[in-house]
């Protein structure tokens, strides 16, 4: 875990974009990698759920866990749209 910031730099070498790779919410405690597509964002807000609750318990009980006015929001807007863009008929 003590390399993973270390990792990331790597975007910064090889690819440099004005401003850096990743953003941070200001009313969250989520720090994301632009350009990351959605269901991604999905992917991640789940497994933060079932990793960091207690039987998978829903968005609201990891909510009591995470700090920022809307870090909670957030997650289950991305897990929402996720879920909409995969259960997308085309």
């Amino acid at each position: 875990m003590e390399e993973i910031d270390r990792a990331f730099e790597v975007y910064e070498i090889l690819f440099p974009m004005s401003g850096g790779w990743f953003n941070k919410l200001s009313t969250s405690n989520i720090k994301f990698l632009k350009m990351f597509p959605v269901p991604f964002h999905a992917i991640g807000a789940n497994y933060r759920r079932a990793f960091y609750t207690p039987e998978n318990e829903d968005f609201s009980e990891l909510g009591k866990k995470l700090t920022g006015q809307h870090t909670t929001n957030d997650l289950i807007k991305w897990n929402n749209q996720g879920y909409h863009l995969l259960m997308k008929k085309y």
